[in-house]
């Protein structure tokens, strides 16, 4: 029976071979000693992932890079301090180390030795550059649709059915709808929402459309107030403290009074506007869970395949919905 050590060995020298590389090289590049080149590391790690060869050293316990958008983690703090906090609390249950990243030191991503990774990313470049990698299992969380990698998403389309359903129940059919940016969450709350409308045989143009991406929130508010809705939905975590002080204070436009108001769930600060905010919640315990479960199954099965996962949203009734 061949030793652990003489294992190790025959693994380097198939590697060394592999890769024409001396064997003092590869060890060096598995065991993070000694300088080597960005190409050279990259090359050795590439060949034992696809290999499924860990140095001894890294046996005991598992790396996952997290990634997430630095500019993105400062402007939607919300929701993804909420759900790192979630996934890192899922790691250290698994005993699963972490390393984090951002698009300043990404590159430096395929020059580690890392078992998989969890995307927290808007950014196309940073994407591209996941794709680039080679055998390791990645997930992205709320961003579908990139070829080649997994996904755990919150069901946007879903999510806008359900808001839509409750408003039109308390009697609302001439609805706002104002969003951070037209990204692919935006337009599948749209598709729920128009979905809805069409089944209830209101007119799609009873949904009065606005972002944020490119003016002010009060400007936008301003605009959509205009078409008289009695109800809006303020479809972004971060959108809810600033809208209802500009609704409130600004435009004098009471809540409920006036108009009903529908966010999305921010954690512990939802329900303590005033009034408290009736909120769309996305299940972040859930998205994280199911993110690791997936990333623990394609990392034992030495699988990047992409499998896809959609999660649906709940509504968290308070005081922000009147019934007309």
């Amino acid at each position: 029976m061949a030793t652990k050590k003489s294992q190790e060995c025959g693994s380097i020298y198939d590697l060394a071979k592999q890769t024409g590389l001396s064997t003092s090289t590869i060890s060096r590049v598995l065991n993070q000693r000694g300088r080597i080149s960005t190409e050279t590391r990259q090359r050795v790690l590439a060949a034992a992932r696809a290999a499924g060869f860990r140095p001894r050293a890294a046996v005991r316990q598992q790396t996952v890079a997290l990634v997430i958008d630095r500019m993105r983690y400062a402007s939607f703090g919300g929701f993804v301090t909420s759900i790192v906090t979630h996934l890192i609390c899922e790691l250290a249950a698994y005993d699963m180390s972490v390393e984090v990243y951002t698009e300043d030191n990404l590159d430096q991503l395929g020059t580690r030795f890392i078992d998989g990774v969890i995307a927290l990313t808007w950014d196309p470049t940073s994407i591209s550059k996941l794709q680039s990698l080679k055998n390791v299992p990645i997930i992205l969380i709320n961003r579908p649709n990139f070829p080649g990698l997994s996904t755990v998403a919150t069901d946007h389309k879903q999510g806008g059915e359900m808001v839509a359903e409750y408003l039109i129940k308390h009697g609302h059919e001439n609805i706002a709808f104002l969003g951070e940016e037209q990204d692919w969450g935006a337009k599948q709350r749209i598709a729920g929402f128009e979905n809805i409308l069409a089944k209830n045989k209101i007119k799609s143009s009873n949904l009065h459309i606005g972002f944020t991406e490119h003016q002010p929130v009060y400007g936008a508010l301003k605009r959509l107030l205009t078409q008289k809705p009695t109800a809006i939905f303020l479809a972004g975590e971060d959108l809810t403290i600033e809208a209802i002080y500009v609704l409130n204070s600004v435009l004098n436009t009471k809540i409920p009074q006036n108009i009903s108001v529908v966010g999305l769930e921010s954690p512990k600060v939802s329900q303590f506007v005033q009034p408290p905010m009736t909120s769309l919640a996305q299940p972040l315990n859930n998205l994280a869970s199911e993110t690791l479960n997936l990333l623990r199954e394609q990392i034992d099965k030495n699988s990047s395949k992409p499998q896809h996962i959609m999660i649906d949203n709940q509504l968290v009734e308070r005081e922000s919905v009147t019934h007309i």
